[in-house]
């Protein structure tokens, strides 16, 4: 089993938080989806097993009709096995949303949506430089309920300054019902516009004090509502997790087509280029693998420790046993001992995890378990 990501990175406008590679410069979108058939061609005998998720990222993919879309899925169907009931999802920005629009994305074989809601304050939706307004989105949701989908996602963004905690709780609160809901804590990444105002003292992340708060209103209320907190940032009703998400928690190979778009087969990663044209040019070059590493015992036993304690299962100790040796988990288990007597990690049927109240720090226990 692997999983598939198409990366799309036209924006009308680049988010002055957004860190992924994206062009605001939309020319040539039928030469850049020409050069993704191609890379899917190339990779046809590495990766045959079934394709068990499909994933339109960004950028913006709702920039694209949905002939485009079903042009690409029909490629994938004619070069790969898609298992039956992959899933397959399309990120869309609420500005591009219409009822048409989401009933075409569903004929042509998108089954879920995710949809960038972030905010419903119009007031920290204009700070975040976002072009569309807490009604826009909500018709947004509305539209895709009324296309048919049944699989939504919701992505929120907390810990933003001036963001107060009735703001973020009236946004979460009006989402209950939405099956997924991502919530992510606002980064100020030093390539972006917001990093560049906070290297001029312009801009500050919020205190700790404050995305602790923000953090608990989101695992408390959406608890509480009936979501199941399986993911650092991921909340799920039922059984509606993000399939291809968790598939990078659980090292499920991957395969990245696009530009700046990363691959992994378990054992080596290699990644694209993070322009357009010299992704068209790499490409068009027939290279494979472009830019590579092969992961050492040691970088597979940190990525194991760093994929798996992001979710509320944790590590299987008899997995770990298995792929990295009784001596290392011995070892493992001297550092986890404080942690455990601390509440920080729990221990249950052979299974190494994190509580989701202790989520927020689980970057630092991971550095400490390394």
């Amino acid at each position: 089993m692997f999983s598939l990501y198409l990366h799309i990175p036209f924006c009308k406008r680049k988010c002055p938080y957004c860190d992924f590679y994206s062009q605001t410069q939309q020319a040539g979108i039928e030469q850049y989806l020409a050069a993704l058939q191609q890379e899917l061609q190339l990779y046809t005998g590495h990766f045959p097993k079934d394709v068990v998720s499909i994933y339109f990222g960004g950028g913006t993919p709702s920039l694209l009709c949905s002939e485009q879309i079903g042009t690409l899925l029909d490629t994938i169907a004619q070069l790969y096995s898609v298992s039956p009931d992959c899933e397959i999802t399309l990120e869309s920005n609420p500005e591009q949303a219409s009822e048409a629009y989401y009933s075409a994305l569903r004929s042509v074989g998108i089954n879920r949506l995710s949809i960038g809601v972030q905010s419903l304050d119009d007031a920290i939706l204009k700070f975040l430089g976002r072009r569309h307004s807490a009604r826009e989105a909500l018709n947004a949701l509305e539209y895709a309920q009324k296309a048919g989908f049944q699989r939504l996602s919701a992505d929120v963004i907390y810990g933003i300054p001036s963001q107060s905690l009735e703001s973020l709780e009236n946004t979460l609160r009006t989402l209950l019902g939405i099956e997924h809901i991502s919530a992510y804590h606002l980064t100020l990444e030093a390539a972006t516009a917001f990093g560049r105002m906070q290297a001029r003292g312009k801009l500050q992340e919020v205190d700790e004090e404050t995305s602790i708060a923000h953090f608990k209103i989101c695992d408390e209320l959406l608890q509480t509502a009936g979501y199941e907190h399986y993911e650092i940032s991921s909340f799920a009703r039922g059984a509606g997790y993000s399939q291809h998400n968790l598939g990078y928690w659980c090292s499920r190979p991957y395969l990245g087509v696009g530009a700046a778009a990363h691959s992994y087969d378990g054992q080596r990663r290699w990644w694209n280029a993070n322009s357009v044209e010299r992704y068209i040019a790499q490409v068009a070059s027939g290279a494979c693998f472009p830019n590579q590493e092969t992961l050492s015992e040691e970088e597979q036993w940190e990525e194991w420790l760093l994929t798996r304690l992001r979710t509320r299962w944790g590590l299987c100790l008899a997995e770990g046993e298995q792929r990295f040796g009784a001596e290392r988990m011995r070892r493992l288990a001297q550092k986890t001992r404080p942690l455990l007597q601390a509440q920080i990690l729990k221990q249950e049927a052979g299974q190494l995890y994190l509580p989701t109240e202790q989520f927020l720090v689980a970057d630092e226990v991971i550095r400490e378990l390394c």
